[in-house]
Parts: structure tokens; sequence; C-alpha cells
């Protein structure tokens, strides 16, 4: 009997062979010019083939893509003297290139110290806003986040989203009904695909002043979030650590205004099997697309295929994904997997790349980057007095986000570019 080794081996070689085979083939049809993609399709192959012999995911460059989703969020915050408390609840509903649907549940809690001096009067309604008053404040909160998310597809998806909106509309009086009179009362949900949880640190600063039909408010902001996501079926964990910084401003006299942001989240993720064998790094930055110069420069040369003109927001996605199966990769990441393995919120660049690690990115990273037009509108309203630092007020919000997806583009295993027509097709329809 062949040792497990030496059978490995011998399903390598015999993998190599044939897909050498493949590839004499593949290019002396491609040499008559009889298969437009088969030049470029063998190498892609041939990657692939000894990615299934180490166990990778070797269709990371086929998954499907986000193709439209829509936010819906409520929740509330009050500051008494100088604590702040807080409690939001999120739905989203994420359309996939493939036909499925995920629908995920978060709740988040908030509490810290909020100072600040003034006093404040906001009415939000749609793209609306009317204000009186001043102030400035700074809090530092800290953050825990739970939620589930459930995959379907068709009937099933509708079925299973009226359920959740039910859970989502009773998610703020769930403290005040004993658990078991809940259960009873809210329709019964099945077990979900993933689970998540994370914990966080946030520090904001904002200056607001309205007078006269004019505003002019401005802020900053800076946090960290750790967490872990399982997938229920398969056992992975994905250990995260997202981290990010922007600054808001808008400014309007009487029915005219505008408004800008600028800033950037990265979120580093490692994804282990349930033998605790680490399968996948990646590492996904989203930020505001204003023009080509705003797209990360790696993607420069794509930047005029996912700078897209539009009449609304748009937001850019970069994902990369490196296949911690291959030796090299886990070894030139070990360094930054040291961190994600004990995740933990800190400010700032929330972990280091190295030179090396950053190298094999640009080299063997499959890489998804598409851009969104976004859409939305809040409703709510803020009442806040200080004075030398101390006060009470209270926040209430409740609003919609939509995202579209308007164009898409994956450098896949073997280093080519090529336009995701396939998500582009199911966005449009």
């Amino acid at each position: 009997m062949r040792s497990a080794r030496g059978q490995g081996t011998v399903e390598y070689l015999a993998v190599v062979l044939l897909v050498a085979l493949v590839a004499g083939g593949g290019t002396a049809v491609a040499a008559r010019g009889d298969g437009p993609g088969i030049a470029t399709a063998v190498p892609r192959q041939l990657i692939r083939a000894l990615c299934i012999v180490r166990g990778g995911d070797c269709d990371r460059d086929r998954a499907a893509c986000p193709v439209r989703s829509q936010t819906t969020r409520a929740g509330a915050t009050v500051t008494i003297a100088f604590v702040r408390l807080g409690r939001h609840h999120l739905l989203l509903r994420e359309q996939r290139s493939d036909g499925t649907v995920a629908l995920t549940l978060v709740e988040e809690r908030s509490g810290g110290v909020d100072v600040g001096t003034g006093a404040r009067a906001a009415l939000r309604l749609g793209r609306s806003r009317v204000a009186v008053g001043g102030e400035v404040r700074a809090a530092a909160l800290i953050r825990t986040g739970s939620g589930s998310t459930w995959i379907a597809r068709d009937a099933a998806a509708e079925a299973l989203e009226r359920r959740l909106v039910t859970h989502f509309a009773a998610a703020p009086a769930k403290d005040l009904v004993p658990g078991f009179l809940a259960r009873r009362v809210l329709p019964a949900l099945p077990a979900p695909a993933e689970t998540f949880g994370d914990r966080g640190v946030e520090l904001t600063g904002a200056a607001a002043l309205s007078r006269g039909g004019g505003s002019l408010v401005a802020g900053v902001s800076a946090g960290d979030v750790a967490g872990v996501r399982v997938d229920r079926s398969t056992g992975r964990r994905t250990l995260y650590l997202r981290g990010g910084a922007g600054i808001d401003a808008s400014a309007s006299i009487g029915p005219a205004g505008a408004e800008g942001s600028a800033g950037s989240d990265t979120e580093y993720a490692l994804t282990i099997e349930r033998d605790g064998r680490p399968v996948d790094l990646a590492i996904v930055t989203t930020g505001a697309l204003g023009a080509s110069v705003d797209v990360p420069p790696r993607l420069q040369p794509i930047a005029g295929m996912l700078d897209v003109p539009t009449g609304g927001r748009r937001a850019w996605v970069v994902e990369r994904h490196l296949d911690l199966t291959d030796g090299d990769s886990l070894a030139v990441a070990g360094e930054l997997l040291a961190g994600l393995r004990a995740p933990r919120p800190r400010l700032g660049e929330p972990l280091r790349v190295p030179p090396a690690l950053q190298r094999r990115l640009d080299e063997r990273a499959v890489i998804d980057a598409r851009t969104y037009t976004l859409a939305g509108s809040e409703y709510g309203g803020d009442l806040d007095a200080r004075v030398g630092g101390v006060g009470a007020g209270v926040d209430v919000a409740a609003g919609t986000e939509s995202a579209q997806l308007v164009a898409a583009m994956t450098r896949g295993i073997d280093g080519q570019w090529r336009r995701r027509d396939d998500c582009l097709k199911e966005a449009r329809t």
C-alpha cells in the first residue's frame, strides 16, 4: 500500500501530465485561429488543476457577485450627562449573480463617553434636513454586534424575507417581552447559513451650525472592529479585522445644498477550515468613487472600466484573495496571519502588510473590483443640549440605502483581467 504522501505525488503527476496533453492540443488549435480565448484558458486550467491537487479554492475567480442590495436600518441613541448609549438594528437583502439571495439580520449596541457644548435640534425627511442651533461634540465608544445570514432563492427567499421583516420590526421591543412569549408571537426562522459576532471601538468628532435657513455640518471618525464569522454547514471560521477613517461635510442655503465625503475602510479576513488549516486570506477595501484617481493605484490599469459615469453617489469595492493552500503564500503571509488569529480592535492601520506579502498579492491574488451606484433616504430627528460638556440628548433614526452594480472586473488565478459580463447581465435584469 502506498503512503498518503506517495499517493498524493502520483495523483499530482497524473494531473500535470493530463493537463500538459490538453495544453498541447489547445496550443495547436489556438495557433490555427480556430478557438478565440483558448490560449489564455489553457494556463488557467493548468493552474486550476494544481490548485485542486492542493485542496484550494480553485473557482474563486468565478464566484458569484453581489449585484444589488438594500439595507434597512433603525435605532436610537440616548445621552445622559456624558454617557452615551445606543442600539441599532439592520436588515440587509443582497441579490447575487447566481440567483441566490442572502438575508442578514444584525443587532448593534454601543456605549461610551460623549462630551460637547451647544444646543441643536434637527429633523431628517428623506434627502431633506431642517436644523437649528449649533454644537461641537466628541465621543469615544465601544461597540458590539451580532448577526445571522440566511441564503435562499426564488419564492423561498421572498417568504423568508417577510418573516425577517417581522423580526426586524419587533426588535426594539424584544427586551421588554419575555423570551418564551416572543418565540410564540414571532414567526419561526430556519437555521442560518452563517452567524457572526464582533466588537469594536470608535472615535468621532463633529461640529454643526444652523442659522437663518443655512447650515454647515462637518465630522470626522475613526474606528476598528474585530470579529468571527462561522459557516454553519462546513464549520469554516473567518476571523476578521476591519478599520477605517472618514470625513463628512455638508452645507446648505435654503433649498440648495452640497455634501461630500472622503475615506475608506479595509477589512482583513483569515478563513480557517474546521481542522484548523488556513485556506484563504482576503483583504477588502471600500470607498467613495469620484474619479479614476480615487481607485487604488494597483487598479489604475482598469480604472476607466470601473469609473462608470452616473448621476448619483458611487462606491468601489476591491477584494483580494490569496490562496493559503499554496505553501509559499502561507509562509509569506505568516506575520499578518498571526495578528488575525487573535483579532482585537486597534485604532489606526489595523494590520501591516509586509512588502513580501504585498508583492505576493500583486502577483498571485485573485482580485474582484466592482463599482456600485448608491441611493438612499433617512428619517428621524435629534435634540441635544450641553453646558460645560455635560447635557442630555436623543437621536432617533431610520432609513434605507440601496446599491446597484454598474461595473465589475476580475483578475483570475491565471493573472488575466476580464470583465464580469455574467454579473453585469444579472445586474441589468
